[in-house]
């Protein structure tokens, strides 16, 4: 590891300044966007999606279970 623990706390507040610098940027607003949240809830992991998957995956295995 090159940076480690230092590394960790020095990189958010440097990518925060990065993405306000180029939210206030016309030419810079694409660069932005993608260092941004806006559009991640689809795939953010939260206890609802979490409950969803597990049971999916409970009537996927129970459904190749053979009845005893």
């Amino acid at each position: 590891m090159i940076w480690g623990l230092p590394g960790m706390i020095i990189s958010v507040p440097f990518m925060s300044i990065l993405r306000i610098f180029c939210s206030n940027v016309p030419r810079l607003q694409p660069y932005a966007y993608l260092l941004g949240t806006r559009g991640t809830e689809r795939h953010a992991i939260t206890i609802h999606s979490l409950r969803y998957h597990w049971n999916r995956l409970v009537q996927y295995i129970s459904k190749d279970t053979p009845a005893r």
